[in-house]
């Protein structure tokens, strides 16, 4: 759910022209959103509102490699319903585009960053933020009713050949196994970013 006011005909033509000048499929366009190609048609259709995370790295991303669509990457934010954060609003979630030689990665790095330095320091949960920032809807971020199967614990259960004990200390130890291999890699993760 998005608050902000957006412009369905401005964006659709504005999408259309940016496509036809940098060559671009809609697989395309989702990729430099983030998103996938169904995105993109949702977008010229006029169905779904870009997510300002989703408009900004795609229009970041023009930017920066289309120097001369600036100005419509800038009417697409516009469009989408984002144009009061183009011009360097500092409390925005992203910064503006004119941020974007950086690159969108290191910008979207940096945003999340400080989303979560925010959250933090309003001692508010992180995907509450999300939701206040317009990059996901409340319905996305709902948890499934059940976690997917681990494939070796079914494999364990299945065994005709083991005891209900030894099923119960096999899968510990797989359980154990799996978490310490998580914590290393989290672990090796925190060490990369320090």
């Amino acid at each position: 759910m998005h608050t902000t006011e957006w412009d369905r005909t401005a964006l659709r033509d504005t999408l259309d022209a940016i496509m036809e000048r940098a060559d671009l499929s809609q697989a395309a366009v989702g990729r430099l959103a983030g998103r996938d190609r169904t995105m993109a048609n949702r977008w010229l259709t006029g169905k779904h509102q870009p997510a300002y995370e989703a408009a900004a790295r795609f229009a970041a991303a023009i930017t920066e490699q289309r120097p001369d669509l600036a100005d419509l990457a800038q009417q697409f934010m516009a469009a989408s319903g984002y144009g009061d954060r183009i011009a360097g609003d500092t409390t925005s979630l992203l910064p503006s585009l004119e941020a974007s030689a950086v690159g969108a990665s290191d910008v979207l790095r940096r945003a999340v960053a400080d989303l979560r330095d925010r959250a933090q320091a309003e001692g508010r949960p992180f995907t509450e933020l999300l939701v206040e920032e317009g990059i996901v809807s409340p319905d996305e971020l709902v948890v499934p009713d059940s976690l997917r199967p681990d494939p070796m614990i079914e494999e364990i259960n299945a065994s005709s050949d083991l005891s209900d004990g030894t099923k119960i200390a096999l899968i510990r130890a797989h359980l154990e196994n799996r978490a310490r291999r998580f914590e290393e890699v989290r672990t090796k993760g925190k060490e990369l970013d320090d």
